[in-house]
């Protein structure tokens, strides 16, 4: 949206942002774009990528998925009974 219209409407923005975890891109006249989100959002954004640049963890994620469709996973079961 143009940063004149997100002006105009910055407190209703700020509003959905915060509490519906939506996303905003402004456009500044002659400017590059910007993105306006809540903090939870923001952080879930860096958590993703700091799990997505380990090389290894989403390898072990991959692993995990094929194990879990050859069936090789644990049931839910099990596993809630050893946490008790």
């Amino acid at each position: 949206m143009p940063a004149n219209v997100a002006r105009i409407n910055f407190y209703k923005i700020l509003e959905e942002a915060g509490e519906d975890r939506r996303q905003f891109t402004i456009v500044p006249r002659s400017k590059p774009p910007v993105i306006m989100m809540s903090v939870a959002e923001f952080e879930g954004w860096q958590e993703t990528l700091e799990i997505m640049s380990d090389k290894g963890l989403v390898a072990r994620l991959k692993q995990a998925k094929k194990d879990l469709k050859a069936g090789k996973g644990i049931p839910w079961e099990k596993v809630r009974d050893t946490l008790k």
